[in-house]
C-alpha cells in the first residue's frame, strides 16, 4: 500500500503531498518501521514463557532454567531460559541480529526508538534538526548540531519488505520451538506414555534404524491391550511397535529384532507380582 501511495505522492504538488503524508503515508510508514521491534518483543516473550513452562516439567531440578515471568525480559534472560532447546538456538540469532536490526536501524537513525523516546526524522518531507551529546578522548562532554534529511518512502517500503521476511522466519522458528517442547512435555508428563498401555498414533515408520523399543501392543479398532494379551480366535489385530528414532517417537508395524526378548523380559517382571498358584496367559510372539 505504501508503494502505491508513493506513486501518487510523486505526482502531487506540495500542498497535496502534505495532506497525503498526514492522512495516509506517515501513519502507515510509522507502523511499518515500528512493528518489527514490537514483533521481536512478542516472539521473544512467547519463547521465554513456553521455555519456562517446559523447563518446569522437563528440567524441574535445575534452578537456572526456571522463570516465573517476572522482571524485565532481555535476550540474556531469554537465552538462559531457552538453552536446553534446539529451537531456541535457531531462533535466538534471528531475534538478536536480524529482526528490527541492521539496515532498518541504520538507514532510519533508529526511527522506532527515537519516536518512542526522542525526536525521529521526518518521513518523505521536511528536515529534522538534531542535537547529540558525546564525550571526547579526554573525557570532556561535547554537543553536535545537525540537520538530517527526511526518510524516503522508498526506504520505508524496502525495509518493511525485508523485515516482513525476517518476521515470518522468526515466527516459523517459534512454532518449531513450541513443537519441540510439546513433544518433550508429552514424553515427560502424559500418563499413557508413563504407565501404558499406550494409545496409538498411527503413522508410517520413517524407515531408519530402531534405537530401542519401549513397548508393543495390539489393537482392533479403538481397543488397546497389553503386549502380553492372548490372541482370541477369529479376531485380527495389528501389533504396533513404538520406538525412539533420532529423537522422535514413531510407530511401526515392523518388529525390531530384539522385540521378543524385551517382551519376555517384561513378562518375567510381571510374573513377580502373581500369586504362586496363579497361571497368567502366555505372551504371544510379535512375529506370529
Amino acid at each position: 500500500m505504501l508503494d502505491a501511495w508513493a506513486q501518487v505522492y510523486e505526482s502531487c504538488d506540495v500542498d497535496e503531498q502534505l495532506s497525503l503524508l498526514v492522512e495516509h503515508i506517515r501513519p502507515l510508514a510509522t507502523l511499518a518501521l515500528g512493528a518489527p521491534q514490537a514483533i521481536r518483543g512478542r516472539i521473544m516473550y512467547a519463547a521465554a514463557v513456553s521455555s519456562g513452562h517446559a523447563n518446569a516439567e522437563v528440567h524441574p531440578h535445575d534452578p537456572a532454567l526456571q522463570w516465573d515471568g517476572n522482571g524485565h525480559l532481555t535476550m540474556k534472560v531469554a537465552s538462559k531460559i531457552g538453552q536446553p532447546w534446539n529451537g531456541w538456538k535457531a531462533l535466538a540469532p534471528v531475534l538478536d541480529q536480524k529482526l528490527a536490526k541492521g539496515d532498518i536501524h541504520d538507514l532510519t537513525d533508529d526511527f522506532r526508538n527515537q519516536r518512542e523516546h526522542g525526536h525521529p526524522r521526518n518521513i518523505a518531507l521536511g528536515l529534522t534538526a538534531s542535537v547529540q551529546a558525546g564525550t571526547d578522548a579526554n573525557g570532556r562532554r561535547y554537543w553536535t548540531f545537525d540537520i538530517r534529511d527526511a526518510i524516503s518512502i522508498g526506504t520505508v517500503v524496502e525495509q518493511a519488505t525485508e523485515q516482513h521476511t525476517v518476521a515470518v522466519e522468526a515466527y516459523n522458528l517459534l512454532c518449531e520451538l513450541t513443537r519441540e517442547q510439546f513433544e518433550a512435555l508429552m514424553d515427560a508428563t502424559h500418563p499413557f506414555l508413563q504407565q501404558g498401555p499406550l494409545l496409538i498414533i498411527d503413522g508410517p515408520w520413517k524407515g531408519k534404524k530402531h534405537a530401542y523399543t519401549l513397548g508393543t501392543f495390539e489393537v482392533q479398532e479403538t481397543e488397546v491391550v497389553t503386549p502380553l494379551s492372548i490372541k482370541h480366535p477369529g479376531i485380527e489385530r495389528t501389533r504396533y511397535f513404538r520406538q525412539k528414532n533420532n529423537g522422535d517417537w514413531v510407530w511401526s508395524v515392523i518388529a525390531p529384532e530384539n522385540s521378543w526378548e524385551l517382551i519376555k523380559a517384561a513378562q518375567a517382571e510381571i510374573l513377580r507380582f502373581y500369586p504362586q498358584d496363579a497361571k497368567p496367559a502366555q505372551c504371544i510372539s510379535p512375529m506370529e
